[in-house]
């Protein structure tokens, strides 16, 4: 697959599944239990199908949504908001950015290198700027507005994921 397709498709899919995960949407699925655990199911089944070149990659992206979405399930902020200073949110959204590491801690492993960690820092700060810009800008202006930063950051996600994969194919 080229691999501007496969940035594109990875961050397709993970901005929907991302958006899926974080619930709040229109319609009610009929599913029992969390949205988070069947876009877990999805993510293990399509990441590494397409990241055929290394499944690794693709079960370990999808480990880490999941990390990365669960947090807001029981209790830890969510949405970006917690009624807070937007600095104290700001940066508690950094560090759930943060919960992305799995897939990034396997690729600083491999390449025995320090440039994934950096990939996760700036991925990290990037999630807690479109929640704080979602949050604060858009607020009035849409209806939904953790919508916006769930896509937005699920698409960021998913095209990091596949830079990620593909760097791994192409230094191995």
């Amino acid at each position: 697959m080229p691999m501007i397709v496969t940035v594109f498709l990875s961050s397709v899919l993970v901005a929907v599944l991302n958006r899926f995960s974080g619930g709040g949407f229109g319609w009610k699925p009929t599913f029992r239990g969390r949205p988070i655990y069947y876009a877990f199911i999805a993510a293990l089944v399509l990441l590494p199908f397409m990241y055929a070149g290394s499944p690794i990659i693709g079960a370990l992206s999808a480990f880490s949504l999941l990390v990365w979405r669960i947090p807001g399930w029981y209790g830890a902020i969510d949405g970006g908001t917690d009624k807070g200073t937007r600095l104290r949110d700001g940066f508690v959204m950094f560090l759930r950015g943060l919960l992305l590491f799995p897939v990034f801690a396997y690729a600083a492993f491999m390449w025995k290198s320090v440039e994934p960690l950096a990939l996760l820092a700036f991925t990290a700060l990037m999630i807690a700027v479109f929640y704080d810009v979602a949050n604060n800008y858009f607020k009035d202006r849409v209806d939904d507005p953790v919508a916006m930063a769930e896509v937005a950051s699920g698409s960021l996600i998913g095209g990091v994921f596949s830079l990620v994969y593909l760097m791994h194919v192409a230094f191995q």
